[in-house]
């Protein structure tokens, strides 16, 4: 170790010196301390970092120095190593030493690491004697146990390949690769074969590798062989070969053996056999009992259908598809095939993927089936085979994926059928035992009526709302459906919507469904819808939710019965006794104050005012009362008005910003 370590120090220092001899005396120093290493392979890396310090003869002595050290190494791998150290250090030295390296690594016992030695050499050979060592280290990688191993040195040494002989060990090398075992190493060393192959025997060797590789068992390595070997085909027998390898694992009868992996083969296809190939893919994918493979090859069909015989295509992808045990994998088969089909006889391939999907048995699939298929329907049939699609579904247990696809059959539908199919959609949403779920529907349902069956239907939903227990999700139906009202029966609707709000007892829940009836009031029963309402409103106990509701209200208010309601709003916002509350609501109904009672609806406003001893509020009242005085009694008003801020305190700023209210 510590003439090895001298060594190295003695070469780290001579690189430094620039005088010649002091140079000289070093490398002496060197060379002297190089033969006293006992370690044979210590000696041998020794002598390497002096070897690039020198050239000539003395470069070559040292050389067969560092291979005899080499030879005498005990440890196979050491040795092995040592060899790759040597090699790059012998360009233009004589044959003889090459021909020494070679018997070393030739020596080794152990075959992997004996090939390796050899591959270290190849690089530096040429003409016979390359393709000579080229031919012993096939013969000897032939012997390799180990897959890894065997790969590795397939792949080594077609990459370091001449044109003379490579035809030949080509062919050699792919004898060898086709006893690998194991599917991954003999995928990865046909890849390695095919990407080195040229014209001249290309075909042959295609051919041959092609059919080893749908041989692999695994399906994912079996896969990746044929891809690779498929993008190195040329055009001129591409479709032959691909062909030929459909037609020969289509045959055959061990499963594993049998599947013909179209995935990587498929999209390849081109050409005026393309139909012919197409279909004994289809043949063959058909007869693939692994189910998720079967679905990958259907799937990688589909993706590249065309021609005259499309449509037939199609009918065996779907009649495969269905044919899947797993209803996952069926779903997904049939969903992929839908969502390619293009217009030609779409109708009735739909129609078959409807039956095949009729057929699942799992909830959550058959939903998935379906709001695959529905939004593809479409032509002259679309609305009799939404029909059936509706008749599916209604047979589907599970709310959540009943919900799913009745929302996405409602998005498709259209057509002179429309209203008819809503109100089945209606009948199935109503069986929904899930309140939340029924909620949304029936929400959903509203919100696409149209057609003169409107109004008729949307009173089968308030009806079904009448019914749903959860008072948060009534009001919440209620209020999706209201602003849908606007037909010819709209105020009758109206009232009805009103009645089932009356009966909701939270009042927070009901102002707030009343805060979207209000607006949407008119006609010849408004009024009285509108008195309902304040009655309604009035009955709140909380009064916040009735505060609210009031203020709702209020702004709406018109026809003759206004100022009997703005009276009534009055009295109601009286017996409030939160006086922010009550200060809130005055200063929403005196804006809206008009009519021949403008000014006994002031005073009782201002009477109403008065006895709020908040004096913020108080003054916020009087900040909104001010704007809208007029009429005989305006005098009186300001008169009552100037005397307030006299009763309490307030800010001689609170004060001017009072008395600028007032015209000068």
């Amino acid at each position: 170790m510590y003439f090895h370590a001298k060594i190295i120090k003695l070469m780290s220092v001579y690189q430094k010196i620039e005088n010649e001899s002091i140079k000289g005396e070093v490398m002496e120093n060197a060379l002297a301390t190089a033969p006293k290493i006992q370690d044979e392979y210590q000696r041998a890396q020794a002598i390497l970092s002096i070897v690039p310090n020198l050239n000539g003869q003395k470069k070559e002595e040292l050389i067969e120095k560092a291979l005899e050290s080499a030879s005498k190494i005990q440890n196979e791998y050491q040795k092995a190593q040592a060899i790759s150290d040597i090699i790059p250090n012998m360009d233009g030295i004589k044959k003889e030493l090459m021909e020494k390296a070679i018997d070393i690594a030739l020596r080794i016992q152990d075959e992997y690491l004996r090939v390796q030695a050899i591959s270290y050499i190849i690089p530096s050979l040429d003409g016979i004697k390359k393709d000579e060592i080229i031919g012993k280290a096939l013969d000897i990688a032939l012997r390799i146990q180990n897959d890894y191993q065997q790969k590795q040195e397939i792949s080594y040494i077609i990459s370091n390949l001449d044109k003379t002989k490579k035809d030949e060990i080509i062919g050699k090398a792919l004898d060898i690769a086709l006893r690998i075992q194991n599917d991954y190493q003999q995928e990865q060393a046909i890849s390695s074969i095919v990407s080195n192959l040229d014209k001249a025997k290309k075909e042959e060797f295609m051919e041959k590798a092609l059919d080893a590789a749908s041989k692999i068992q695994d399906e994912g390595m079996r896969t990746q062989a044929i891809s690779s070997i498929v993008s190195n085909l040329d055009i001129t027998k591409k479709e032959e070969l691909m062909g030929k390898t459909l037609y020969t694992r289509s045959r055959i009868q061990e499963e594993g053996m049998r599947t013909p992996t179209t995935s990587p083969i498929v999209p390849s296809l081109d050409g005026p056999r393309k139909e012919e190939l197409m279909e004994v893919a289809l043949d063959a994918a058909s007869k693939i009992r692994d189910e998720y493979w079967r679905a990958q090859a259907l799937l990688s069909i589909v993706l590249n259908m065309d021609g005259a015989k499309k449509t037939n295509l199609w009918k065996k992808a779907l009649d495969t598809a269905s044919k899947i045990q797993d209803e996952g994998m069926r779903t997904q088969a049939i969903s992929s095939i839908v969502s390619n089909l293009d217009e030609t006889k779409k109708e009735e391939l739909m129609e078959v993927a409807l039956d095949a999907a009729s057929k699942i048995r799992d909830e959550y699939w058959r939903a998935q089936a379906l709001l695959s298929i529905v939004p593809n329907l479409n032509g002259q049939k679309k609305e009799e085979l939404m029909e059936k699609a509706l008749d599916i579904i209604s047979k589907i247990k599970d709310g959540g994926m009943k919900t799913q696809v009745i929302s996405s059959i409602i998005s498709n539908l259209d057509g002179t059928r429309k209203e008819e199919l809503m109100e089945k959609v209606f009948d199935i949403a109503s069986n929904i035992q899930n309140e939340n779920l029924k909620t949304l529907t029936l929400s959903y349902i509203v919100s696409n009526l149209d057609g003169t069956k409107k109004d008729e239907v949307i009173g089968k939903v308030l009806d079904a709302t009448s019914k749903i227990q959860d008072e948060h999700l009534r009001a919440q139906a209620l209020s999706s459906i209201i602003p849908n009202l606007n037909g010819q029966k709209k105020e009758e609707l109206m009232e009805k919507a009103l009645n089932i709000t009356s009966k909701i007892k939270n009042e927070y829940l009901k102002i707030k469904v009343i805060s979207f009836i209000i607006p949407n009031l008119d006609g010849t029963k408004k009024e009285e819808l509108m008195e309902k309402a304040l009655d309604a409103a009035s009955k709140i106990r909380n009064e916040y939710p009735r505060t609210q509701a009031l203020s709702s209200i209020v702004p709406i208010l018109d026809g003759t019965k206004k100022e009997e309601l703005m009276e009534k709003a009055l009295d109601i916002t009286s017996k409030i006794q939160d006086e922010p509350l009550r200060a809130q609501i005055l200063s929403s109904i005196v804006p809206n104050l008009n009519g021949q009672k403008k000014e006994e609806l002031m005073e009782k406003a201002l009477d109403i005012t008065s006895k709020i001893k908040n004096k913020y509020w108080k003054v916020q009242v009087l900040l909104s009362i001010i704007p809208n005085l007029d009429g005989a009694k305006k005098k009186n008003l300001w008169n009552k008005l100037l005397k307030l801020p006299l009763k309490f305190k307030m800010s001689i700023r609170g004060r001017r910003q009072f008395c600028l209210l007032f015209p000068t």
